[in-house]
């Protein structure tokens, strides 16, 4: 039992000396000798925290923008329905139109077959009045002598 509590202690020394010798690496890390890694440490703590400021920043900036974003969608969405619907009023309003302007045409061509016909008339009562008219001068003359 003598021999297993001495191996006990020894080991123990042992192990306390490791845990010296680590405390010693520990503490001769936590000194001041290594000064520029100590400082691009703080700098790149200092440019994450910023980072995660700008971040947040973005995100609320996109949460904000997500409801007019929407309101603009079903705006563009409500246009492109107007668009459409007016695109089919002027397809429609072009068919009446067109269909004026040929039922006009079709009006103008009947007024000048009208017209002609009128003139074709006057000339011929012109010329029944000229003949009338001829016609009663030689009767009076007849008559006359």
């Amino acid at each position: 039992m003598r021999q297993e509590l001495d191996e006990l202690n020894a080991r123990a020394r042992a192990c306390s000396e490791q845990a010296a010798r680590i405390q010693a690496l520990i503490n001769g890390l936590k000194g001041d000798k290594y000064p520029e890694i100590t400082r691009q440490i703080n700098d790149l703590d200092g440019k994450i925290s910023a980072s995660r400021t700008r971040v947040t920043e973005i995100d609320n900036a996109l949460a904000g923008a997500a409801g007019p974003l929407a309101d603009l969608r079903s705006k563009l969405t409500q246009a492109q329905d107007d668009l459409t619907f007016i695109r089919s009023q002027r397809t429609g309003s072009e068919d009446a139109l067109r269909a004026a302007y040929q039922r006009g045409n079709d009006a103008n061509n009947r007024v000048a077959f009208a017209r002609q016909n009128l003139d074709a008339v006057v000339k011929r009562f012109q010329d029944e009045s000229r003949i009338v008219s001829d016609a009663t001068l030689n009767l009076e003359s007849a008559r006359a002598e």
